[in-house]
């Protein structure tokens, strides 16, 4: 297993189970079912944080927007609004996921090709 994918604050516990920011992937599992995405919060702020500084600090008046088609919930919504991302969303379904968590539509970019009427 390639472990240099992992998300930084990934160990093996003591008994040899894998653990994502503390919380072991097995309760995880147990808990929710699989299959299931496990993100790191903390890591997910700091590539936010990343992105912006790389663009701002090149191009200040940068708008960045997370991509929605990479995966989508309202929990992830949530931080990458909180970190200063705004949302490129291309189905009606992503926009109403997006403004039912509260994103300003001022920073939603909505695009995309074989739009229906009522999108």
């Amino acid at each position: 297993m390639n472990t240099s994918l992992w998300p930084l604050d990934t160990r093996r516990n003591a008994s040899g189970a894998i653990e994502v920011a503390g919380h072991s992937l097995d309760d995880l599992a147990a808990t929710h079912g699989t299959p299931l995405y496990v993100f790191s919060e903390a890591e997910l702020r700091a590539n936010c944080q990343q992105v912006l500084h790389a663009f701002r600090s090149a191009w200040p008046r940068t708008r960045v927007v997370y991509a929605g088609k990479a995966g989508l919930n309202g929990t992830l919504i949530q931080i990458i609004q909180e970190e200063g991302l705004g949302l490129d969303v291309v189905s009606g379904g992503e926009l109403a996921l997006a403004l039912a968590a509260g994103v300003d539509p001022i920073e939603v970019s909505f695009h995309g090709n074989n739009k229906g009427p009522e999108e």
